[in-house]
């Protein structure tokens, strides 16, 4: 069995002060997602309101290493992220065509921002559409890179146990990729349920929240609460 994995990045304007941290986690996580017995397929989509590009289309990943560079991830103008998902998931249907009936789909949307840009898909579209998808048996995931997108995925449908949100800090970056990947690879080898991908490995609170080191103890206190005296 074949994973086609769609990953959908913004590369919206506001994307620019986390470049660096950006190009270097998603490199990451490619390598990770490299490690898994199953072959994965990969396409990158990133979008702002001038460009929606698929960068890799089916890349093999563990024959080919395709890698997001400071040349091929230029953040720009503003953010139509109904536009990219339901592209995304058209392209992706359209690519499935050609593939085995047991292909399994992971849509990964990753955005800092609000939606304000889109113009040919409505919210209400997408959410049925997302739906729709998850009903067929697809598992769609949604990563929040700064407090104006941490509602996006629960406004778009997707499960709030497949739903990471995170302070877009570089450390935050780099942890939430790392974990995301990590994740996924329990969730293709049947540790986790489409719908809880990130709860489930342990990654986020019931609020969809990241966990760091700092999180919450057993009894609601935090970490540095429990060793004050």
């Amino acid at each position: 069995m074949s994973h086609l994995v769609t990953f959908v990045l913004d590369e919206t304007g506001s994307m620019q002060i986390r470049k660096d941290v950006t190009i270097s986690g998603f490199n990451e996580w490619m390598q990770e997602m490299e490690k898994f017995p199953s072959e994965v397929l990969l396409n990158l989509i990133k979008f702002h309101s001038e460009k929606h590009e698929m960068l890799f289309k089916q890349a093999v990943l563990g024959q080919t290493q395709p890698r997001l560079t400071k040349e091929n991830y230029q953040p720009a103008s503003t953010t139509p992220l109904l536009d990219a998902v339901g592209r995304a998931i058209r392209e992706t249907d359209e690519q499935l065509e050609n593939l085995p009936d047991d292909t399994e789909v992971i849509l990964v949307i990753l955005t800092d921002g609000e939606e304000n840009a889109s113009t040919e898909f409505s919210l209400e579209a997408i959410k049925a559409l997302i739906q729709e998808k998850i009903d067929a048996g697809w598992a769609i995931t949604y990563l929040g890179a700064s407090e104006e997108a941490w509602q996006g995925g629960q406004a778009l449908g997707v499960p709030l146990g497949s739903t990471m949100n995170f302070v877009g800090t570089p450390d935050s970056v780099q942890a939430a990729m790392r974990g995301s990947s990590m994740a996924l690879g329990s969730y293709m080898g049947g540790g986790s349920s489409a719908g809880g991908i990130y709860n489930e490995a342990g990654l986020t609170d019931d609020s969809g929240m990241m966990r760091t080191e700092e999180s919450e103890g057993d009894d609601g206190e935090s970490e540095n609460d429990l060793c004050e005296d």
